[in-house]
């Protein structure tokens, strides 16, 4: 694939793609079962357990809306008392390319030959209203698609995560992350073909639809209220099928939850951390809090002013 074929990736923000926003919007639509909240719910949660520094949780949400950069008092207070700052994955400019070429076939392969001729029709019609031509569809993979169709437009370069990271690098914190950029490719690269293909013709046929979504998921998440965040998931069960909710809900979350709990346990066991993930990785029976619970931590919500 030429130079002039490849998509802007400093535009389109891949990284917010990959490091959770499908996670959230997505798994929110096609999740195949409500999730379990916690009876004390919110988005900061403080870690303890005896003999252990204390350590944060924050659930956050992929975005560049001014409301969500408006970082609440006590994630910040949380920040500066912490020895490091974990997130899902650190983004450089060779993650970002490695990430871009990953969208897209480079044996030949085409998306209308993978998807039919109806359905890459109306893919690079959406396309085009995104400001996308269609040589940049052309050998783009199903799930390359499909990300860029479930992203909000960007207002800035600045999005929460990145905001994070900067307050944190500010501060003189360890950084760290919890996956590399190959393992969240792989996410969506290893995916079975034919759920690609249903989750891409799920968005597809209902565009207006997931542009309300966006809207209404910054606004549940803006109320700090996990509960709120999982109604909302349990509003849009039916966004696609049964079993593709399951093996979407599968490897967006609990595979990739499980991942996450295996790596951070070491790191809290040992320095004081401050972990940003999406939202969605807090609740549900695989989710963090009640997993870290398992593993004998008391994790108690900090409320927002």
């Amino acid at each position: 694939m030429g130079k002039s074929k490849q998509l802007n990736l400093t535009q389109y923000k891949l990284y917010w793609l990959l490091a959770g926003l499908l996670a959230f919007l997505l798994s929110s639509c096609a999740a195949s079962r409500p999730y379990d909240v916690p009876e004390d719910t919110g988005l900061l949660w403080k870690i303890e357990r005896a003999n252990n520094p204390t350590s944060y949780l924050l659930g956050t949400i992929h975005s560049d809306d001014p409301r969500v950069l408006d970082i609440p008092e006590q994630v910040i207070q949380a920040l500066d008392h912490v020895d490091q700052f974990v997130m899902e994955v650190l983004i450089d400019s060779d993650a970002e390319k490695a990430a871009g070429l990953a969208m897209y076939y480079r044996d030949g392969t085409t998306l209308e030959s993978v998807i039919g001729k109806p359905l890459y029709r109306k893919v690079v019609k959406a396309m085009r209203a995104k400001g996308i031509e269609a040589g940049l569809v052309y050998m783009m993979k199903p799930w390359g698609a499909l990300t860029i169709l479930n992203m909000p437009e960007a207002r800035s370069n600045k999005f929460l995560d990145v905001v994070l990271l900067e307050e944190a690098k500010k501060r003189g914190k360890e950084l760290r992350q919890l996956e590399t950029i190959q393992e969240q490719i792989a996410v969506f690269d290893e995916m079975d073909i034919k759920l690609q293909i249903d989750l891409l013709t799920d968005t597809v046929n209902n565009l207006e639809f997931i542009k309300q979504l966006m809207e209404e998921t910054i606004n549940v998440y803006l109320s700090n209220d996990l509960e709120a965040i999982s109604h909302l998931n349990d509003r849009y069960l039916g966004f696609t099928s049964k079993q593709a909710a399951k093996a979407y809900d599968q490897r967006l979350l609990v595979d990739r939850n499980t991942r996450m709990l295996e790596r951070l346990l070491p790191m809290i066991r040992k320095q004081s951390t401050l972990i940003a993930v999406g939202a969605l990785h807090l609740p549900g029976e695989k989710g963090l809090i009640p997993t870290l619970r398992e593993e004998g931590f008391t994790l108690t919500p900090i409320k927002f002013d």
